[in-house]
C-alpha cells in the first residue's frame, strides 16, 4: 500500500489505480444492505453491463421479459425500479425465456436478446421497440456481438443444428453459416484482438477457431494432448481474457481450461474440479485492468473466483438460495453482479458514492476505497 501511495505522490496515478482495483477485485463481499421480498419476479437467466458508461445493466428473465437498470441513480428507499422494461404485455416480446442479452458494444442505443422461442431480437433502447428480428428453425444456445469489429456488423449465433449463423445487423439478413461441428454449438465468442476471428464450443467436445473471411473457415481445433477434444464433456462456456491472448473454456467434465490462442495449446493451469452439470450455455466473466486477472464462475449456489494465470482459488461468493445462472463484471467499480433461478428477493447494494442495484440478483463488492479509482 505504501508503495502505491508513493507512486501516486510522484505522479504515477495509474499504479495507484491499478493497486486499488486489484485489491477490490480480490476482496469481494456480499452486500449487507437491505433485501426486499418480491414474489412477482421471474428467474434471472442472463445479465450484461454495457462498456460505454459502465452504468446500465440488462437482465433477461425466464418469463420472456427484459429490464434495464441504471446503477447510478441515487435512492433513499434502497430499492430501484427498472428504468426500462419490455414485459409480456408487449406483443413483440419474447414468448419464452430469454437465454442471452448483450448491449451493442459501441453505445447504449441498441441491445440484443436471444430466447428459447428461437429468435434473436435487436431492440431500440430509447423507444423500447424491436428494430430487427432473426428467426431460426432450431434451438439457439448463445450469440455474441464483436466489441472489436469496425469493418463488419455480424452477430454470431450458435445453434442446435451444429451450425454457427452469421447475421448482419445492417442488412437484417443471415449472410452465411459456419459448418464443422458434429454436435450442437453451445457457445461462441468473437476475438477481442481480431474482428474476423471467432471461436465456438460444442457438445461434440471440440473448440474451433474460425476466420469468417475464408471459404474453409476453420483455422484450428483446440485439442488435449490425447487428441480427444478440448474437453471430455460438452463445452458450454467460453471467455477470452481481457488481452485476447488466451481463452478460458468450461465443460461438463467439470474442468475449466486455459488455452493459448496463438499456438492452440492448453496451458498447465489447474483450477481443480468445478461443478458443471448444465446442458446450456454458462455465462461467466473475467476481470479487466487488475493485477492477476480473475475469473468468476457460476457453480450451483455461488460464484467461484480464481486467478486466471495461476489457477489459485480466491473465494466463493455466497448469497443466492437457488442455482446461479450468470454473472457479469463491472470494470469501473470492481463489482460482480450475478443472477439466479427465482429466489423472490430484490437485493440493494451501495458503494461510497453510487448505488449498485440489480433486481433478483446479488451484487458482490467492497464498498471502501472506490473513490480512489476516479
Amino acid at each position: 500500500m505504501l508503495h502505491a501511495l508513493r507512486s501516486r505522490e510522484t505522479g504515477l496515478n495509474w499504479k495507484f489505480n491499478l493497486y486499488v482495483k486489484s485489491t477490490l477485485g480480490r476482496n469481494l463481499v456480499l452486500s449487507n444492505n437491505s433485501f426486499q421480498f418480491n414474489a412477482d419476479v421471474s428467474s434471472v437467466n442472463c445479465i450484461d453491463c454495457e462498456n460505454a458508461e459502465n452504468r446500465y445493466v440488462l437482465a433477461g428473465y425466464g418469463n420472456g421479459s427484459i429490464s434495464i437498470f441504471d446503477t447510478c441513480i441515487p435512492s433513499n428507499t434502497h430499492v430501484f425500479p427498472a428504468v426500462g422494461s419490455i414485459n409480456r404485455l408487449y406483443e413483440l416480446c419474447h414468448r419464452y425465456s430469454v437465454e442471452g442479452v448483450q448491449w451493442y458494444p459501441h453505445d447504449t442505443g441498441l441491445f440484443f436478446s436471444l430466447s428459447a422461442d428461437r429468435t434473436l431480437k435487436i431492440w431500440d433502447t430509447n423507444e423500447l421497440q424491436m428494430a430487427e428480428q432473426f428467426q431460426f428453425s432450431d434451438t439457439i444456445h448463445s450469440f455474441h456481438v464483436s466489441e472489436k469489429a469496425k469493418k463488419h456488423s455480424l452477430v454470431a449465433v450458435a445453434c442446435e443444428d451444429s451450425k454457427i449463423y452469421l447475421c448482419d445487423v445492417k442488412t437484417g439478413s443471415k449472410t452465411h453459416f459456419l459448418k464443422g461441428h458434429k454436435g450442437a454449438v453451445l457457445t461462441t465468442r468473437w476475438s477481442p484482438r481480431n474482428e474476423n476471428i471467432l471461436v465456438s464450443g460444442s457438445s461434440d467436445k471440440h473448440i474451433y477457431i474460425w476466420d469468417v473471411r475464408k471459404v474453409k473457415s476453420v483455422l484450428m481445433s483446440l485439442e488435449l494432448n490425447d487428441g480427444s477434444g478440448a474437453h471430455r464433456g460438452q463445452v458450454n462456456g467460453m471467455k477470452f481474457t481481457s488481452d485476447g491472448v488466451s481463452l478460458l473454456s468450461f465443460g461438463t467434465d467439470h474442468q475449466l481450461r486455459l488455452w493459448d490462442v496463438n499456438s492452440g495449446n492448453v496451458t498447465k493451469v489447474n483450477y481443480g474440479r468445478i461443478e458443471n452439470n448444465r446442458s446450456k450455455n454458462i455465462h461467466f466473466d473475467v476481470s479487466k485492468g487488475v493485477v492477476n486477472d480473475l475469473v468468476f464462475i457460476p457453480t450451483m449456489y455461488h460464484l467461484d473466483v480464481f486467478q486466471i494465470y495461476t489457477g489459485k482459488y480466491i473465494q466463493s461468493l455466497s448469497g443466492h438460495f437457488m442455482p446461479v445462472n450468470s454473472c457479469c463484471y463491472n470494470k469501473s467499480y470492481q463489482v460482480t453482479q450475478s443472477g439466479c433461478v427465482k429466489n423472490n428477493f430484490v437485493v440493494v447494494c451501495y458503494s461510497l458514492h453510487d448505488v449498485i442495484f440489480l433486481s433478483t440478483c446479488v451484487a458482490f463488492f467492497v464498498g471502501r476505497g472506490t473513490n480512489a479509482m476516479n
